[in-house]
């Protein structure tokens, strides 16, 4: 018989509130999130764990050329080595809008899971993390949520002021930047939908 895709699971997968889209002018992937469409009552333990680590297991398709300045060859884009710790390759960026939060976003339960997992699968291979549209419900969560965060993952985070159009357009090719933040990429976090071929998801999570 087929095997059939878990509802809990479907539902977090086509919330958009986290996707892969576009890369930094370095070729390095990068992961967008939208916490506002993370409702915590809507979501189980286990589910959230089994959402974010599928996420981490698609970035391994996600091998993107790395583009090079023009040298007068005739390649646009450089082969590299993508088992080197140092290729951009291995690396991601993880953007997070934080617009919109508030506290059905908030279970310290759930942050614990996701901070316990970000340290495990994502901080050996994260290049940076930048936080913007910051909210005052923010600020006051983020005294907290700090505390269980590493010295080392703590330091790759950058909270964005009101420049964050201009650090980011710089960061990333304005056709792999959503409109949202001034790229030409049309999605957003409420109206784009998160499609793919499902038998390819249900490969993936056998």
């Amino acid at each position: 018989p087929p095997v059939m895709l878990d509802e809990d699971l479907r539902f977090q997968l086509y919330s958009g509130k986290v996707f892969w889209c576009g890369h930094t002018t370095t070729g390095i992937p990068v992961l967008w999130a939208y916490p506002k469409h993370h409702i915590t009552s809507t979501v189980q333990s286990e589910t959230l764990e089994l959402h974010l680590r599928y996420l981490c297991d698609r970035r391994r398709i996600l091998q993107l050329p790395v583009p090079v300045p023009d040298n007068g060859s005739e390649d646009e884009f450089q082969d590299i080595d993508n088992s080197s710790e140092m290729s951009p390759k291995s690396k991601f960026c993880l953007v997070i809008d934080f617009a919109g939060l508030g506290m059905k976003n908030y279970n310290l339960a759930q942050v614990k899971i996701v901070i316990k997992l970000a340290e495990e699968l994502l901080a050996p291979d994260l290049e940076a993390m930048y936080f913007f549209n910051t909210p005052l419900v923010f600020w006051a969560l983020w005294k907290v949520v700090k505390k269980f965060i590493s010295p080392e993952l703590a330091s790759k985070i950058s909270i964005l002021g009101k420049d964050y159009r201009k650090v980011l357009g710089e960061l990333i090719p304005a056709d792999k930047l959503p409109s949202t933040v001034g790229g030409l990429v049309e999605i957003t976090g409420e109206e784009w939908i998160y499609g793919y071929p499902e038998d390819l998801l249900l490969a993936d999570l056998k």
